[in-house]
């Protein structure tokens, strides 16, 4: 149903199912295969029951009465605005939020928790299914569809869109999955750029991309490509924004200070799903000198937004007073320990179990600020589709997979039982995990090893010495940009690079490399299968996962329908009246 079914319900030999977004229930006959019925609804059905009475219809509110106001964003962060607005350098947004003026074939589902992991056409009228065994996609513009200056949309944008960023830009979201392509070379090159071979433009509304091999995560990579309009020049335009498809376009931006973004005149929505309308007329984002300058401007009512950079006490006296207008949203990222399988004392995984069981993971959170930091016990952020909260590594463990404590005294029977007492361990660390590195060597000086740390000042310098050091024997590691379960589950792949764990299973590997197929394109579908492969490598204990970095976004009184997704804010659908 293109209008977004949301919820399917059986009763009296009919099939009820809703339509979330055009606001009505439908009766469908089974056995004719007809709709027979259509109720419409004040709001949009989110969840169907049916029973003796009828039908039962939950709905979520349409925002109707909620559209227009102006919307103010702060933080000190924003002061690390980019040097350019143009998106082939990178997202405009890099503080704060999803991006609500560049448009892209395929998108994620714009709603918030586990339904905005889903993939849905945007630009494009469909997904399309591969061809020519898994390299060639054929996909059809929606119709209608213009920029921001009133000038159409159509194919051959796309094509030149990603010339231009195989020429501009250094970011591994173009460069891995489209720096292959036929004709790319002489792009990244600065050579003669023809894409024409790869990116097969076939009339106004109609493009094709042949791929050199299948590539499973094929519609999450077309989301870095933002169509460009002919007479867009191939270099960086700075500050000058590029035409949007978007509800919103860039009005003006003053780097490091303000950036402000109006609706876009020609914007209408074509899917619900993809890119519904934005509620506020403007928003602004706004740099400011310090966290609590931005306190003072959500008191004044002069901001809406501030995203929280440091637990501070102004910021605890704030939650304290306004739970209600305190978000605390989970990255896409995981923060662990990293341990080499195949050195001791970690070779023996009853050492790894009980360094599991002994870490104080609410100790570790409260390092970084406890608003920041969620204890997890498994590699999996809570972002994604794949995540089944699950902990065997906590005192009084029990089925809602939350950890509670430490379990010092099983920790040390595993250690005593391994013989592995008074062996040395060095323990890598980055300055960022500095604090974090001296608990953990205290620790394992308690557990009754000889334990040191080894630091260096940058990550840069971290990381090339780990990757020269297969000998290294335990570090920290941040992982960012998880946006599918297999994105953190590969990493233990035996022909994964860096694997600084050097786990390999090549049982787990097959189960990886089919979740890897099929979880882009279906990660509802595949959750539980993702979620089984986290249980079987937690208990292998490869790793001992601490915290999920969260950020802290607070909001005025004024503000309603606050969601985030995947880590990012979906400020367009904020209320502001």
């Amino acid at each position: 149903m293109p209008d977004g079914p949301s919820a399917v319900s059986f009763s009296r030999g009919a099939v009820w199912v809703s339509a979330e977004f055009g606001s009505r229930v439908v009766r469908i006959d089974p056995r004719r295969g007809v709709v027979v019925g259509s109720t419409p609804i004040g709001n949009r059905p989110e969840g169907l029951a049916t029973g003796d009475g009828g039908v039962w219809v939950t709905v979520q509110a349409s925002g109707e009465g909620h559209r227009g106001g102006r919307l103010v964003a702060v933080g000190a962060d924003y002061g690390a605005a980019p040097a350019s607005i143009d998106p082939a350098s990178g997202p405009v947004l890099s503080v704060g939020g999803a991006d609500p003026m560049y448009e892209t074939l395929t998108s994620l589902r714009e709603v918030g928790g586990a339904a905005g992991t889903q993939i849905v056409p945007n630009l494009a009228a469909a997904l399309p299914l591969p061809t020519a065994g898994g390299t060639r996609y054929t996909f059809h513009l929606r119709p209608g569809i213009r920029y921001s200056d009133g000038r159409p949309l159509r194919a051959a944008d796309f094509r030149r869109a990603l010339a231009r960023a195989l020429e501009l830009s250094q970011s591994e979201n173009i460069m891995q999955p489209f720096g292959h392509l036929a004709g790319a070379a002489g792009c990244i090159g600065h050579r003669r750029c023809d894409l024409s071979r790869s990116v097969i433009v076939q009339g106004p509304a109609t493009l094709t991309f042949r791929l050199p091999a299948p590539d499973p995560d094929f519609f999450y990579e077309l989301m870095a490509i933002v169509p460009v309009p002919a007479g867009t020049p191939f270099r960086d335009v700075g500050t000058k924004a590029i035409p949007a498809t978007g509800p919103y376009r860039i009005q003006s931006y003053v780097r490091s200070k303000l950036l402000t973004l109006v609706r876009n005149p020609y914007f209408h929505v074509w899917s619900a799903a993809a890119r519904p309308d934005g509620y506020p007329d403007e928003i602004v984002y706004r740099t400011i000198k310090t966290q609590d300058a931005g306190f003072r401007n959500l008191l004044a009512g002069t901001a809406d937004l501030l995203t929280a950079s440091r637990q501070t006490p102004r910021l605890q006296d704030f939650a304290t007073r306004h739970p209600l207008q305190v978000h605390l949203v989970p990255k896409q990222a995981t923060e662990f320990v990293f341990l080499n399988v195949r050195r001791p004392p970690f070779d023996d995984i009853r050492v790894r179990h009980a360094l599991n069981y002994a870490v104080d993971r609410k100790r570790v959170a409260a390092l970084r600020g406890a608003a920041f930091a969620q204890p997890t016990c498994q590699i999996v952020p809570p972002t994604v589709s794949g995540y089944r909260r699950y902990c065997r590594y906590t005192a009084a463990p029990d089925a809602s997979g939350d950890w509670k404590a430490p379990d010092l005294t099983r920790a040390r029977g595993l250690i005593r039982a391994s013989g592995t007492s008074g062996q040395s361990i060095v323990v890598w660390s980055p300055s960022d995990f500095r604090r974090e590195s001296q608990y953990l060597v205290a620790l394992l000086r308690r557990l009754g090893y000889r334990a040191r740390m080894h630091s260096f000042p940058y990550w840069a310098a971290y990381e090339a010495a780990l990757n020269k050091t297969p000998s290294a024997q335990a570090g920290f590691i941040s992982w960012f940009g998880t946006s599918l379960a297999v994105d953190m589950l590969g990493t233990v792949g035996c022909d994964f690079q860096p694997n600084w764990m050097h786990f390999c299973d090549p049982r787990i590997d097959k189960r990886i490399a089919r979740l890897g197929r099929e979880e882009p394109t279906d990660p509802a579908g595949t959750a539980g299968r993702a979620a089984a492969i986290d249980r079987e490598i937690t208990n292998r204990a490869p790793w001992v996962p601490l915290i999920t970095p969260r950020f802290v976004d607070l909001t005025s009184a004024r503000v309603g329908n606050y969601q985030q997704s995947g880590g990012a804010d979906l400020l367009d659908q904020l209320w502001v009246r």
